[in-house]
């Protein structure tokens, strides 16, 4: 799918995760935008479901291994009762203007009741995806002057590796500052929100979200400064795994609850 950025209000690692009805039962009734899976068994698979009204609207899933792309009612059919042996599931809001973005943008990739035969459609070849023209999208919806800034903000600039490097990162990420919290006997608990990144012309920018349940609501300064230098250095060290040159900035952001017992 092409989506405009969102807002990343739930991230988990899981094991043995199955998209079920439980799991789409559990979801918000007022959710509004999409649920990503990046999940794996023998192969890794990358699905993006799209919601609203507590109505599954449209779906896409790709299989990394053989690049096959399945839409609509065909990732319907691929995604029911499937299981993980381990799966990353983040979960995006949309505003209206947003999702009816996303809509437009994934006509393909919206549910028919079409029924689909899952046999059929493993041995399916697949058309690649429509390449998406930014411009035109932008004029269509009145923004007036399709600036790189305006085009970042609403899409965000990507690609393969800067993807890769997204879902190299998070547990790492998520692995530091529990390992770093753990010294501070005020922390109750925490867990990683969201981990992005992004270009803008030769520059990476990388923004970490940290929600902190913590006894008394404050961190000191020196603390949170060791936390993002250590962060640093870790995305630069998956950067140069993956051949990644540009210059870092990376900015993270604690978002502190007070525990009450």
């Amino acid at each position: 799918m092409e989506l405009p950025r969102g807002t990343s209000v739930h991230y988990s690692e899981r094991e043995e995760f199955i998209v079920n009805d439980e799991f789409f039962d559990s979801i918000e009734p007022d959710f509004k935008g999409y649920i990503r899976i990046f999940g794996k068994n023998k192969s890794v698979e990358d699905a993006y479901i799209l919601i609203r009204d507590n109505k599954i609207v449209a779906a896409d899933i790709i299989n990394l291994g053989t690049n096959q792309t399945f839409k609509g009612d065909e990732a319907l059919t691929l995604l029911k009762n499937k299981k993980y042996g381990t799966a990353t599931v983040e979960f995006v809001t949309f505003d209206d203007f947003m999702f009816d973005v996303a809509l437009e943008l994934n006509r393909d990739c919206v549910f028919t009741g079409k029924k689909v035969s899952k046999k059929k459609l493993l041995k399916k070849e697949v058309a690649p995806p429509k390449k998406l023209d930014r411009e035109a999208l932008l004029k269509k919806y009145r923004i007036k002057v399709p600036t790189d800034e305006t085009i970042l903000k609403l899409f965000g600039e990507k690609n393969e590796k800067i993807i890769a490097l997204e879902e190299e990162c998070k547990p790492e990420i998520l692995k530091i500052a529990k390992r770093e919290f753990s010294e501070d006997p005020m922390t109750v608990e925490v867990d990683l929100q969201n981990f992005e990144a992004f270009l803008r012309g030769k520059s990476l920018y990388c923004s970490t979200k940290l929600n902190v349940l913590h006894l008394k609501g404050e961190i000191d300064e020196m603390f949170r400064g060791k936390i993002e230098k250590i962060i640093k250095e870790t995305i630069k060290k998956k950067m140069k795994k993956l051949k990644l040159k540009y210059k870092v900035s990376v900015n993270v952001i604690l978002d502190l609850k007070l525990h009450k017992p």
